[in-house]
């Protein structure tokens, strides 16, 4: 590559990452830009795609304020000599020592532990370092094969690997767009699934998702369910509508459901719908009530990288996403059966969201703890769960 090129190849990237505030996914923004940017052809818009990802994996390692040291640094860490010697050009870099070889000799203010924000809150159970290594990696896709899919029928996708539980892992990247859309496959992270299977089988009573989303969970759950049985809520309306079109695609009975904000205290009864019919719920009402809180997302961030340099947004911190979870267990709580098992899941890294959360909230519920567990992204190339059980008493 011509040293010219490689400049405005810098010149490009440097403008990308002036222009990226985090207010949108990141894989949105990309997709904006090169519809912007015609000119840029296929071999540019990866180069730019792997350099922006890449850069925004440093997180909190580097200051955010310098984006060309940063893509300097991202250059000397991925061994492209060849850019990293055209940029240094550019680049000034403090002054360091004529021999300096190693990255911290190099950007003396480079702290490779600090990637994560709120580091100091990350779970002693998870290991820091191999966490941070984790989030440099480009992830599996991993899907499920819904009860739709005849498998002397359909065709699985090129490159799948099929694993237990009828999960498939493709590569990164991989296209499920016209299996999903014939209702054959649900992508489904498989930490996700794995927790979906410590659930199941459920065999008897009503369950309640009480923040369901587009449904991952609860496409999983009604596999497991008698028909009639699965109570749905989340505060959006129109994640509720997604939710019941995945359920038309797969072919499986129809959720009842709820527009509830449980961060507020609830009246002694709720109101489900299942097209025209209603259904009325009181205390002490279900067997099992799946508790998928919202969360800070760490456990998804080598998916998701820019939010190790953008977290917290809005103002959340990890202390105010726990004080959030605690209103919707407790404002859920009433509704759950004596005997009845309440799971309480987060894709959060940090203590305050997990291990201290489950144990105040089953302390001071009068619960009985049943157990608590990880599925660690870092040990199965997927997102990091964490995953508590505790009965009413």
């Amino acid at each position: 590559m011509s040293a010219g090129r490689s400049h405005v190849r810098l010149r490009n990237l440097l403008q990308l990452l002036s222009e990226y505030a985090g207010n949108l996914p990141l894989h949105l923004f990309l997709q904006e830009q090169f519809r912007k940017h015609k000119e840029w052809g296929s071999s540019d818009r990866r180069f730019y795609r792997e350099y922006v990802y890449a850069a925004m994996r440093l997180g909190q390692a580097y200051p955010l304020d310098r984006p060309a040291e940063r893509l300097l640094l991202t250059a000397f860490l991925r061994n492209d000599t060849e850019n990293f010697e055209a940029w240094k050009t550019a680049i000034h870099l403090p002054s360091v020592s004529a021999d300096a070889s190693t990255a911290l000799e190099l950007f003396p203010e480079y702290q490779a532990d600090q990637v994560i924000p709120f580091s100091n809150l990350i779970s002693s159970r998870l290991d820091k370092t191999k966490l941070v290594q984790h989030l440099q990696q480009l992830l599996p896709v991993y899907a499920r094969i819904l009860p739709k899919a005849d498998k002397g029928i359909m065709v699985l996708p090129p490159e799948a690997e099929l694993l237990p539980g009828n999960a498939l892992r493709l590569p990164p990247g991989s296209d499920l767009g016209e299996w999903i859309e014939d209702g054959f496959l649900q992508i489904q992270d498989m930490s996700s699934q794995l927790v979906c299977q410590r659930i199941s089988p459920l065999t008897e009573g009503a369950c309640w998702d009480i923040c369901c989303g587009a449904g991952g969970k609860s496409l999983f759950l009604a596999e497991h369910l008698p028909a009639d049985q699965l109570y749905c809520s989340d505060i959006r309306p129109s994640i509720l509508e997604n939710l019941s079109e995945r359920f038309t695609k797969a072919g499986l009975p129809q959720p009842w459901t709820a527009s509830i904000d449980l961060a507020h205290e609830t009246a002694g009864s709720l109101s489900f719908n299942k097209g025209e019919a209603t259904s009325t719920i009181a205390h002490a009402a279900f067997e099992t009530i799946v508790a998928d809180v919202p969360c800070s997302g760490s456990g998804t961030w080598s998916r998701n990288p820019e939010n190790l340099c953008f977290f917290p947004g809005n103002s959340q911190t990890p202390e105010q996403f726990a004080a959030l979870q605690q209103r919707l267990i407790r404002n859920a709580w009433p509704f759950l059966k004596p005997g009845g098992k309440l799971h309480y899941i987060t894709c959060s890294v940090y203590v305050l969201e997990n291990e201290n959360n489950a144990s105040l909230l089953c302390r001071e519920l009068g619960g009985i703890a049943f157990e608590d567990a990880y599925a660690v992204g870092y040990e199965q190339a997927s997102d990091t769960l964490y995953h508590a059980v505790w009965q009413k008493s």
